[in-house]
């Protein structure tokens, strides 16, 4: 996975088919470079374990009718995010019918690498809200120049080019991350897509949840993706692609 700034991915994925932050006092000493800190210590973590992916794709058209629906595991490894290369790689091995949605759902788990870059703070708005009842703090990022294009590939199930805003929830105490929603921008945009045919895509969303496991005799938790939703809709009908993360011994 190869990364562009500004908030650009152009998406390279190997795929087989086979049988400590400082905690903090309030939502006015939340900033971006905090964010960035948080999103670090989330890309160090999840090289470290390797997962499954419990995945879920089901098209639906627009009077509400299943036209496909398809479940199945993959074996998901990251290897890790590299901000001066702007390079992310990872390995999917499994079930071929679900492999597309495991690539979207895999790419969704790094859209947020965008933050890590300093120049991000001058292309793009950061406003923070908090949730005191929750213990949360929430992060709105969003980029504010001409987004390249939105262009849909059918091989992954994603844009070569992603672009948008973002919410970001973190724990207040100590900044962890908790949720991230994503919205693309330039859309709608024209594409020929399985099932649908010629479509219009309308949105592209994600929702990530994240979850922190302990290893036997490690007492530090490792925070890794817990559920990750990408709705796609479009004038056709609508596609969503859910992949639960498991830990799964090497």
């Amino acid at each position: 996975m190869n990364l562009r700034k500004p908030l650009f991915l152009a998406v390279l994925i190997v795929v087989a088919t086979a049988p400590c932050i400082s905690a903090a006092s309030g939502a006015d000493e939340l900033t971006l470079a905090q964010v960035a800190k948080a999103s670090k210590v989330y890309f160090r973590d999840s090289a470290e374990l390797p997962r499954r992916m419990n995945v879920e794709m089901t098209f639906t058209d627009q009077s509400g009718r299943i036209r496909k629906h398809k479940t199945g595991k993959v074996d998901y490894d990251f290897h890790g995010y590299n901000s001066r290369s702007e390079h992310a790689q990872w390995n999917l091995h499994g079930s071929r019918s679900v492999m597309k949605a495991a690539s979207a759902t895999a790419t969704a788990t790094i859209v947020l690498t965008p933050v890590l870059s300093p120049e991000t703070e001058k292309h793009a708005t950061f406003t923070v809200t908090e949730n005191a009842a929750a213990n949360l703090i929430s992060a709105t990022i969003k980029w504010i120049e001409v987004c390249p294009p939105f262009k849909w590939t059918n091989t992954y199930y994603i844009s070569t080019s992603i672009c948008g805003s973002y919410e970001v929830q973190l724990q207040k105490d100590d900044f962890t991350l908790q949720h991230l929603a994503f919205d693309a921008s330039s859309l709608p945009s024209s594409t020929d897509m399985d099932v649908f045919g010629a479509a219009t895509i309308l949105r592209y969303h994600v929702d990530a949840d994240f979850q922190k496991v302990l290893l036997p005799g490690d007492p530090k938790p490792f925070l890794v993706p817990k559920l990750v939703t990408v709705t796609v809709d479009t004038d056709k009908g609508k596609i969503v692609m859910n992949s639960e993360y498991k830990l799964r011994k090497k």
